[in-house]
């Protein structure tokens, strides 16, 4: 086999680069902290790089969006405490408002502190968050929700869309309360049924809000109760027919029972007063504050008129402590679903961890390899070096 002399050259030089080729990339390697320089070092490697990559940045934008919630779900329990806070002052000054001592200029100026209270719990239905956008209108989060029209009433321009966002891989979670439900799907009367006095009576009869005792027997129809006589009383059904009749004492009241209800009159109702029953509606917090407002300016001071006040500010009353039932179940739900965020938030972490150290094995360099390997190529290099010089002096002329 005939070798020339350039293909000893050629074959030379290309051990040197061979050479430098492989201590530059150890170099590299050394100087990044990264085996993995590009994907052809490692083809199955750099896949599962990829891939732990993506899953990392997938997580740690659920930790932004579990920080978001935290922060919205947060401010939101710090509204529902003010507002809770607002509406127990409201139920003192209703309590001391049905106190028969009191003057009429003194419920004047309690109705006064209800109207303030009524605007100071507008403006934390109309809460805005970080961004600016309002807190209980819903998907509208852009227009405020609740604002007063010509006629007094509170409106909502919000609708009932809740917001979710995606904390975990298979974990959703909303981040707000629409308008609807906060402030306007109060149950009135005691959550079951309401009762209220006719405003036609001329008696001193008070009724309580009473409650369901037996739940198979109501199913939410309308009655009637006509007290027949200062001491008797019929229990009309929806379409004025009698399904019984009992007595009533005036000087100690009675409980009334019939069709698994149970309410108490107290006071003296006249004959052909009544007091109607009825399924409880939903109404809106605000139109409970008016009606307490309401029921402290009336002025009448006689039996019927007293009477009729202390009716007026016991529903008012009722309503209240649906109100605030309402309110704590909501901060119930908040504060569950912020713990759900502490909790997914750990998973994160540690799966997060977990992911990182997966692609640490992967991709981070061993440097005692690797310097091992770099002094290898150097010794090579100056080998390759120190051999060529041998080739080029190989060569005849050298010897004429």
């Amino acid at each position: 086999m005939r070798i020339s002399t350039s293909q000893m050259h050629r074959s030379a030089l290309n051990g040197m680069l061979d050479q430098q080729s492989k201590l530059n990339r150890t170099q590299l390697e050394i100087a990044s902290g990264k085996r993995i320089q590009k994907p052809s070092d490692d083809p199955a490697g750099s896949t599962a790089v990829l891939a732990l990559e993506q899953t990392l940045a997938a997580t740690s934008q659920y930790q932004k969006n579990a920080e978001v919630a935290r922060n919205r779900l947060s401010q939101e329990e710090n509204v529902l405490d003010k507002i809770n806070n607002v509406m127990d002052r409201v139920r003192e000054l209703a309590l001391q408002g049905n106190n028969a001592t009191l003057s009429n200029k003194d419920r004047e100026m309690l109705s006064v502190e209800v109207d303030q209270r009524l605007e100071e719990i507008i403006g934390y239905a109309n809460a805005r968050d970080a961004n600016g956008e309002y807190l209980f209108a819903g998907y509208q989060g852009l227009a405020q929700p609740f604002a007063v029209d010509g006629s007094g009433t509170v409106q909502y321009n919000g609708d009932s869309g809740q917001r979710f966002v995606q904390i975990g891989a298979e974990r959703q979670l909303a981040i707000g309360d629409s308008g609807t439900r906060v402030f306007r799907a109060i149950r009135n009367g005691n959550g079951t049924f309401t009762t209220t006095a006719n405003p036609a009576n001329t008696g001193s009869g008070i009724i309580t809000a009473g409650q369901v005792t037996d739940s198979s027997q109501y199913q939410g129809q309308s009655y009637r109760i006509l007290f027949t006589a200062t001491d008797s009383y019929d229990i009309l059904d929806n379409a004025g027919n009698t399904l019984q009749s009992g007595t009533y004492s005036a000087k100690t009241g009675s409980d009334i029972v019939f069709s698994g209800i149970t309410l108490r009159v107290s006071g003296a109702p006249a004959s052909g007063d009544s007091i109607e029953i009825a399924a409880s509606t939903n109404e809106d917090i605000f139109s409970v504050l008016q009606q307490a407002s309401a029921a402290l300016k009336k002025g009448d001071v006689s039996d019927r008129g007293n009477a009729e006040r202390a009716n007026a500010i016991g529903q008012a009353l009722t309503d209240i402590d649906q109100v605030m039932e309402g309110m704590r179940q909501v901060r119930a739900d908040v504060g569950a679903r912020l713990n759900v965020i502490d909790t997914q938030a750990d998973l994160n972490d540690a799966y997060e961890l977990q992911l990182q150290s997966s692609l640490s094995e992967l991709v981070d360099l061993d440097y005692a390899d690797a310097v091992t390997r770099l002094n290898q190529h150097m010794v090579g290099l100056q080998a390759a070096q120190q051999s060529y010089v041998k080739v080029q002096s190989l060569s005849l002329f050298n010897y004429i």
